[in-house]
């Protein structure tokens, strides 16, 4: 649905309307609601779900290792470029060697240091029904966006009576029997 903004005399007359309803090509008739309504069941249903949670956000770790990391391995592939042009026998070589050598012992070091480094949810504000407030509606669409669709996942869904006879059905069956036995009928 899409929002008809529109405002008389200073009243808002705002309205969500289905876009596969309007027209001449329209699969529907159109569905046509109060933005005012619809804004506030939304606002309040949103609040019930999410109003008490507080807003946190995900913080890597300092990152001085992922840091250190790509400045060794920028000097390594310097020296190695430079190796190229020395003579490996010599004294400029043998240093440049001893370089790379510690450099990637270094490497190996901060590789293990990053792999360990873990990320943590910080505290970014206050619970959402505070930031709902202060936020106009651009900053509230954010938060929907934000928090996802309105459903709660760690609910178990109700089973009604034709799920729980088809799910009987499965523990019924047995090779060789037909429709009729398997549904429970005699």
């Amino acid at each position: 649905m899409y929002k008809q903004r529109r405002s008389v005399n200073g009243k808002d007359y705002s309205t969500y309307v289905c876009p596969k309803g309007v027209g001449k090509a329209g699969i529907h008739r159109p569905n046509v609601v109060l933005a005012s309504s619809v804004d506030e069941l939304v606002t309040r249903r949103y609040l019930t779900v999410f109003g008490a949670s507080y807003l946190k956000r995900w913080s890597e770790p300092d990152g001085s290792a992922v840091l250190q990391l790509s400045e060794v391995r920028g000097q390594i592939d310097r020296l190695a470029g430079s190796l190229a042009q020395l003579d490996p026998s010599g004294r400029a070589g043998q240093l440049v060697i001893q370089q790379i050598t510690a450099l990637e012992q270094r490497e190996i070091e901060l590789r293990k240091e990053a792999d360990h480094a873990e990320g943590r949810w910080v505290d970014a504000g206050g619970p959402v029904s505070v930031e709902w407030e202060r936020r106009d509606d651009e900053g509230r669409r954010a938060l929907l966006a934000t928090w996802g669709p309105l459903r709660r996942s760690d609910r178990p869904r109700p089973r009604t009576k034709e799920v729980r006879r088809i799910a009987g059905n499965r523990a019924l069956r047995r090779p060789g029997m037909g429709p009729r036995e398997r549904s429970g009928y005699r």
